[in-house]
């Protein structure tokens, strides 16, 4: 007797707590679902790949999110609109895509949090002032792969490596191009920079380097250095002179750079979303350092390598996630 009111009780008490708990739950993961806009500079593979990764990990955290996206198409108006619907949306969190929507984006809200993937040289271009501590709403993960790394494969690559080349323009690139000079200087390898303004100063800029008889030629991501026609001309000056070229991605060694590094854009994504979630746990923007590549694909031109009568070791061959042969 005693035994089945005690069972009448507990099925009592559980059902109680059933009732009162349902409608807690359903409080709380209303509470707990987060706005985010996202916006993309253009509707192009590569950032489409990093928000893959952006959403795997927020799936994988159980993040519940409405999220609405936006594409700038690099236009003006698009630009404009997307700004104030997303002032209206009042979002939690913003993700950029790329420099174009992290430059739109960061310059019309200064009240929301930031995060931009896809991006190269965010100090350089005034999105954060500094990458270890951002000191305002923006930061996020950056694509560039660190100098050191960049020049230590190259060094790789070509033996007794001494003399480097590169084209900048002052006005896009200035900040990579003194950080560069000090990494090469504790290398013990001498940066040699020659100015452009436009793709017009290519050429007389590329015979001035080779005067100076480099070992290779280096690049940064400019582009004022790099348009369509310069690229094409860069690349048939250095492989007709045998000079070893390290492009800024891999797309220039598929067109007939040596060699290049890039970051992984799925996994760029990825980090951007890291660091989101701790914004979305409630850490400031300005306390998160900007997230640098953790994954970096080589990618090698064997036939450019032949044709300049370079022999790359099996080694860095082994290592590399594109082989052109």
């Amino acid at each position: 007797m005693h035994n089945k009111s005690f069972q009448k009780s507990i099925f009592l008490c559980v059902a109680l707590f059933a009732i009162l708990i349902v409608p807690l739950v359903s409080v709380f993961a209303e509470e707990h679902e987060h706005k985010l806009a996202i916006v993309k500079s253009w509707d192009l593979s590569e950032y489409n790949a990093a928000l893959k990764g952006f959403f795997e990990v927020m799936d994988k955290h159980r993040v519940t999110c409405r999220t609405v996206t936006h594409n700038l198409k690099g236009a003006e108006d698009d630009a404009k609109k997307t700004v104030e619907e997303i002032r209206q949306f009042q979002p939690d969190l913003i993700v950029t895509v790329g420099s174009r929507a992290t430059s739109v984006i960061s310059e019309s809200f200064d009240d929301v949090p930031i995060v931009f993937a896809m991006v190269l040289y965010p100090v350089a271009s005034d999105f954060v002032p500094n990458m270890e501590k951002p000191g305002k709403n923006v930061t996020g993960a950056a694509m560039d792969v660190p100098i050191e790394r960049q020049l230590r494969t190259l060094s790789s690559v070509v033996p007794h490596l001494k003399r480097v080349g590169v084209l900048y323009s002052p006005e896009e690139t200035q900040p990579v191009i003194n950080k560069a000079r000090r990494v090469a200087e504790s290398m013990d390898i001498r940066l040699i920079a020659e100015k452009v303004t436009s793709e017009s100063d290519v050429p007389d800029a590329l015979n001035r380097l080779r005067n100076q008889k480099i070992d290779a030629l280096w690049s940064v991501a400019d582009g004022k250095v790099f348009t369509r026609p310069s690229t094409r001309y860069i690349i048939e000056y250095v492989v007709h002179r045998a000079i070893p070229f390290m492009g800024p991605h891999n797309g220039f060694v598929r067109a007939g750079a040596l060699l290049a590094l890039t970051a992984d854009y799925t996994d760029n994504g990825r980090q951007a979303a890291e660091i989101s979630i701790r914004i979305l746990e409630n850490t400031d923007p300005k306390d998160i350092a900007v997230a640098t590549p953790r994954e970096v694909e080589l990618a090698l031109n064997l036939r450019i390598a032949d044709h300049i009568g370079l022999r790359i070791p099996e080694s860095v061959i082994a290592e590399a996630s594109q082989v052109f042969e």
